[in-house]
């Protein structure tokens, strides 16, 4: 789910993140576990029903009220998307694994706050390429030009440091990199349809 950063009915227009600092959101987690949830940004707005959003990660809510805080780096933003047109903030939930809904989690949401310095930020530029390079996954920017669609079976994708993944028969096996120390790891799901 999302909240859009601009309507024309209701007449506000927060959609430039140039001044952006943070967003915080205060979840209550009426379960006795922890409920994850994962925060980001839409940054643009293809069909009705996709999208494409900055990378997420999911944050536990401890039981009782939770801040979770979405840090704004519009240097890093900028490499994928337009920072002067973001489209709103993107909130999501694992999956209850369950078609009951009493099997959902029980959690509520107060204040959403987009939190501005007194200026607009500078856009440095964080990309800087070998003479062949396009990407190899040792530095962080990179992380912010993997683009994917975003459906219930859009794989997870991230990038690890590959001796950290166990690999081969029953894991037994350190995975190791070509070049670096760096890997792109895709963790596919199955459709819920």
């Amino acid at each position: 789910m999302f909240f859009p950063t601009k309507s024309e009915l209701f007449n506000f227009d927060h959609s430039d993140f140039r001044d952006a600092e943070k967003i915080t959101f205060e979840f209550y987690n009426n379960e006795e576990t922890p409920v994850n949830v994962a925060v980001g940004l839409v940054t643009s707005i293809t069909q009705i029903l996709m999208f494409e959003r900055t990378a997420i990660e999911y944050q536990p809510l401890q039981t009782g009220w939770n801040t979770v805080t979405y840090e704004v780096d519009v240097s890093a933003l900028a490499i994928s998307a337009d920072v002067t047109k973001i489209e709103g903030i993107y909130l999501a939930f694992e999956n209850a694994r369950s078609r009951n809904e009493e099997d959902a989690p029980d959690l509520y949401l107060d204040d959403v706050i987009l939190h501005r310095y007194a200026e607009n930020q500078e856009i440095k530029n964080l990309v800087n390429l070998g003479e062949t390079e396009y990407l190899d996954f040792e530095n962080d920017w990179q992380k912010y030009v993997i683009g994917k669609r975003s459906t219930d079976a859009a794989p997870d994708i991230d990038i690890v440091t590959a001796s950290d993944c166990a690999v081969g028969k029953d894991g037994a096996e350190t995975l190791q990199a070509t070049s670096g120390e760096k890997v792109l790891r895709f963790v596919t799901k199955q459709s819920e349809g």
